[in-house]
C-alpha cells in the first residue's frame, strides 16, 4: 500500500511540476509578473499537500503501534497463552528441549503450544516494525524487556524449530539481540 502512495505521490509531483512552469512559461509570454507568483503558488500548494500527507502517514504508523500493544495488554488469548506458558516454565526458566517432543504430558504440551503462538505474536510484531507499519522506537520501548525475557525462555525451542526451517523467527531474534545490545 505505501509502495502505490508514493508512486501516487511522485505522479502528483511531476504533474504539479508540468503544470506550475506551463504556468510560468504562459505568463513570461504574456509579458505579465503572474508567472512566477503562479509558479510559487503552486510549489507552496504542493510542498503543504506533500507535508499532510507526511504527517498523515507518521500518524497512521505511531497509531498502529499503539493498536498492537494496547491489544497485547488486552488480549485475553494472549494472556492466557502467556498463563499457560508461565504455569510450567515460571520466569527465567528455559524450556528443556527434551521437552519439544512430549505429547503425553498435557500440561507441557500446552506450554509449548502457548510458545509458538506467544512467538508467532512477537514475529509478526518484528515484520511490522520492518515493513515500516510500527514504530520500531515505540515497540523497543514497550517490548524490550519482554522480547529479551522470551528470547532466552525460548532457546531451546527455537532450536528445535531451526532444524525444520532455519528462517523461523528470525525477525524476533534480530529485533531482540538488536534491542539487548541497547539495555
Amino acid at each position: 500500500m505505501r509502495w502505490i502512495l508514493t508512486i501516487l505521490f511522485f505522479i502528483f509531483l511531476i504533474l504539479s511540476g508540468c503544470l506550475a512552469f506551463y504556468l510560468f512559461h504562459d505568463g513570461i509570454e504574456s509579458h505579465t509578473i503572474t508567472g512566477p507568483f503562479i509558479l510559487l503558488s503552486c510549489l507552496l500548494s504542493l510542498s503543504f499537500v506533500s507535508a499532510g500527507w507526511w504527517v498523515t502517514l507518521y500518524i497512521a504508523r505511531r497509531q498502529n503501534t499503539l493498536n498492537i500493544i494496547n491489544t497485547s495488554r488486552l488480549s485475553e488469548t494472549y494472556t492466557n497463552q502467556v498463563n499457560t506458558l508461565t504455569k510450567v516454565y515460571p520466569q527465567g526458566v528455559q524450556i528443556p528441549y527434551e521437552h519439544m517432543e512430549i505429547r503425553d504430558d498435557d500440561n507441557i504440551f500446552r506450554a509449548i503450544r502457548a510458545e509458538s503462538y506467544i512467538l508467532n505474536y512477537f514475529e509478526f510484531i518484528t515484520i511490522g516494525i520492518k515493513q515500516g507499519d510500527f514504530d520500531e522506537k515505540l515497540c523497543r520501548e514497550y517490548f524490550c524487556g519482554i522480547f529479551n525475557s522470551q528470547l532466552f525462555k525460548s532457546e531451546n525451542f527455537i532450536k528445535f524449530h531451526h532444524k525444520r526451517d532455519p528462517k523461523i523467527y528470525e525477525y524476533f531474534i534480530q529485533y531482540a539481540e538488536k534491542w539487548s545490545k541497547n539495555l
